[in-house]
């Protein structure tokens, strides 16, 4: 019997792991999202159409989004407005994030390719939803959410009535593909080991450049492991002008270290350079260290620990390269 149990073992357990590597694909929050859009033909009212995002939409997604919107306050009345003040994008979005479902071969593929690549790759579940034109793509935990909104927009979408940040953005980010694939290495970066418990250990880790790192290290993965890069459209401007925006992120780092606005999520108030230009310093430090890095594997594992961010920065010698000094 014991010699029966072993066998049944040995035959079942590859199985087992082959189902582990498949991710979750939940595009349900996007069916309900759109639900709740066709009903606000029956509302008499601005009060009316609340109550229906918020009862149709909000009160019944997924848990996984739900808390999403709660973290990010997202509320009924947002919705409400957007629809007043972007008609036509909703409309030119909807069929776009109503195809994601049939799209999940393609998300796979490009998942299972990276842990093909990465040792040790955690295969994340993706959440798809529909928010308030405020993020791509973030993660809690092994789950990546998408917001559909923004992330599925192609180069056709009608972009007339948006934000001058919108309009930068939108269509530019390579698509579902590109920011899961994006989002899915932010899963593998760590945390100090028990940073959760050092509140200082934590803070030295918001630092510019860390985060500078953290982002444009998704950005370097993505592009050479699957040619798919969510900020392709800043890297011509970012070649052109790489000494001196390395000289004035130089700057940043050494006199105002936690301030991101000149580099980071700043496509509201990018004034003399495009937005998220630190993505692009990032990347490049990264792809530095990599290409110094004989073992490639060990190169990976670092990366993965964002308490090695200086190391890496250090080891690339971006900072002697970038100028030719």
């Amino acid at each position: 019997m014991k010699t029966c149990v072993v066998l049944l073992h040995v035959i079942f357990l590859p199985v087992f792991l082959q189902g582990q590597t498949r991710p979750e694909i939940s595009t349900e929050d996007i069916t309900y999202f759109w639900s709740a859009f066709d009903q606000l033909s029956e509302a008499k009212n601005h009060a009316d159409s609340v109550e229906i995002i918020q009862k149709n939409y909000i009160d019944i997604c997924s848990n996984v989004y739900g808390k999403y919107i709660k973290r990010s306050n997202i509320s009924a009345e947002e919705y409400v407005t957007l629809f007043t003040i972007y008609p036509n994008y909703w409309r030119a979005i909807r069929p776009l994030t109503e195809q994601i479902t049939n799209r999940r071969d393609e998300l796979e593929t490009a998942l299972q390719k990276l842990a093909a690549t990465i040792p040790g790759f955690k295969i994340p579940d993706i959440y798809f939803g529909i928010g308030c034109l405020r993020q791509g793509g973030t993660i809690k935990g092994n789950t990546i959410i998408i917001g559909a909104e923004l992330a599925a927009a192609d180069t056709l979408i009608d972009k007339s009535e948006l934000s001058t940040w919108l309009k930068s953005v939108v269509g530019k980010t390579g698509d579902i593909v590109a920011m899961t694939a994006h989002e899915s290495i932010h899963v593998q970066q760590s945390w100090f080991p028990l940073g959760e418990f050092f509140s200082l250990a934590k803070h030295q880790q918001l630092k510019l450049l860390n985060m500078a790192i953290l982002e444009g290290s998704a950005d370097y993965i993505t592009t050479s492991v699957l040619g798919l890069n969510i900020n392709a459209g800043i890297r011509e401007y970012g070649l052109q002008h790489e000494c001196e925006l390395w000289k004035n992120f130089e700057a940043s780092i050494a006199n105002d270290p936690f301030d991101y606005s000149k580099w980071l999520y700043n496509g509201n108030s990018a004034r003399d350079m495009p937005a998220d230009m630190g993505y692009f310093i990032g990347y490049q430090i990264t792809q530095a260290y990599f290409n110094s890095e004989a073992d490639k594997n060990k190169a990976y594992t670092t990366i993965f620990k964002r308490g090695k961010y200086r190391k890496v920065f250090e080891e690339s010698d971006y900072k002697h390269l970038v100028c030719g000094s």
